[in-house]
């Protein structure tokens, strides 16, 4: 057997995303995103395992067919075993992470914590569980897999709706908005108006959170159940992408972190809507890699939905090559029917509050972002026009190498938000909850094996040579 063969189980391209995903989530959970030196070195090494995922490595070939492999060297099943080891592993140590969390909350009733922490702990056993049962035959679907992915998703879903039960006030503005913004819209007067809402004239957010939350608030449900439901979309969207390809563990796998991703009680807590952004942007990716022209509009109303989404469309483009009217049509669309109406209601309060008022906000110095770190650790004021210059420079990059095929776009679209928001004046948990969940919406795409040349057994040095020559990072990591 051709012992390099063991050497090269991993895609560096999957391996350094989990490095990111496991920093930025260790990262935020310190002060959940307010600056301190460790958090501000793991949020730098997120971003350079990402920059490195999408700049110096290159996995994005087809998955390789499931069928056993010939020759001396590991079986296909042992391969795709092995190879899931690292996945495996972020998995349950962000779950865990997430069940250990549980125990520092004290500002719930007692049977709302026991249940908050059955829920998270429920999660990291599942996991445990799917690691222990399914590592030896990654590529089945028996009963016993789906009871463990439908007590996953239950799991998943209790912990979600606990928070909400067991924090029915949460003193956070956006809360405050969320909930206030929908009825003022059904009892037909405009939320933009500063006049119509108890906070005034604040920067708020584009009009689609209103819309989608507005059928909640109509039949008198907290608003924050549409977090939930899009959440728990979303998540069941990763394992659909993630098990295409005949690999139903690796989407388990996925989509068990992001359900148990650390935090999440705090993130429903305080109404943050990244869950909407991330239901529409992985279902309009789903659906436009299908060819429908719904997936299109998704992505449009995605991309909208928050002043952040912007830069998503940078890779998005590369990606989208070759059919890039389709996506100028969705977003066209998407501005249409949402941003369009509430817009003519009142043209001076809705561009105060969506755009003038945050161009108005000085940097927060006690955010998670790199200029925090500079102001802390050196003493030095990075100017708005140094920050918004590298912001561009490094997007470019980023979006120069997205593969050209839109759900594999996943972590160029993850890298490209992370490389905003910390440049950006401000970098809040939120923000960084929707970089993880592009984090591995890119997973679902990447091969976790590395190049399947390595399993061969050794061949002439002249055709070494030749065959090796453009083999890097690109193709397999060597442990």
């Amino acid at each position: 057997m051709n012992p390099r063969g063991w050497l090269s189980l991993f895609s560096a391209q999957f391996v350094f995303t989990l490095v990111a995903l496991v920093a930025l989530n260790q990262s935020v959970i310190r002060g959940h995103g307010w600056y301190t030196r460790t958090a501000a070195l793991e949020a730098a090494l997120a971003l350079v395992a990402a920059l490195v995922a999408c700049l110096c490595c290159s996995d994005a070939r087809p998955i390789p067919d499931l069928a056993p492999e010939t020759g001396s060297g590991p079986s296909s099943g042992a391969r795709r075993s092995f190879s899931l080891i690292p996945m495996g592993a972020a998995a349950l140590f962000l779950s865990g992470k997430a069940f250990l969390l549980t125990w520092h909350i004290d500002d719930a009733p007692p049977i709302g914590l026991m249940i908050l922490r059955l829920s998270a702990g429920v999660g990291f056993v599942l996991i445990f569980l799917f690691a222990v049962f399914d590592f030896i035959r990654p590529g089945r679907l028996a009963t016993g897999f789906r009871v463990r992915l439908f007590l996953l998703f239950a799991a998943g879903a209790l912990l979600r709706v606990t928070a909400v039960m067991i924090w029915p006030e949460p003193s956070i503005d956006v809360y405050v908005w969320l909930r206030e913004a929908p009825r003022v819209l059904l009892a037909g007067q405009n939320p933009y108006v500063p006049e119509n809402m108890s906070q005034g004239a604040l920067p708020v957010y584009p009009p689609l959170p209103i819309v989608m939350a507005a059928p909640f608030t109509a039949v008198g449900m907290d608003v924050r159940y549409a977090n939930v439901v899009c959440d728990l979309l979303a998540a069941w969207l990763l394992y659909g992408m993630a098990r295409r390809p005949g690999r139903p563990l690796l989407g388990a796998l996925i989509a068990g972190t992001y359900l148990n991703l650390p935090a999440v009680p705090f993130m429903l807590k305080n109404a943050w809507f990244e869950p909407m952004l991330a239901a529409l942007l992985a279902g309009g990716i789903v659906l436009a890699d299908r060819g429908n022209r719904l997936g299109n509009l998704l992505l449009g109303l995605g991309l909208t939905s928050k002043q952040f989404g912007l830069p998503l469309l940078f890779p998005l483009w590369q990606a989208f090559r070759g059919r890039r009217k389709f996506l100028l049509a969705g977003v066209g669309l998407a501005i249409a029917l949402v941003i369009i109406p509430f817009f003519l209601w009142s043209p001076a309060n809705f561009l105060n509050a969506v755009l003038y008022l945050h161009l108005a906000i000085a940097p927060d110095l006690e955010s998670l972002t790199l200029r925090s770190a500079a102001h802390h650790l050196f003493g030095v004021a990075i100017p708005g026009w140094l920050a918004g210059g590298l912001t561009f420079l490094l997007i470019g990059c980023v979006a120069w190498r997205t593969p050209v095929k839109v759900g594999g776009a996943g972590l160029w679209m993850g890298t490209t938000l992370l490389i905003f928001c910390l440049l950006f004046v401000k970098g809040y948990f939120n923000y960084f909850y929707l970089c993880s969940y592009l984090f591995m919406l890119g997973l679902t795409a990447i091969t976790p094996e590395g190049s399947p040349t390595a399993f061969r057994e050794p061949i002439p040095s002249a055709e070494k040579n030749e065959s090796t020559s453009n083999v890097g990072c690109n193709h397999r990591l060597h442990l």
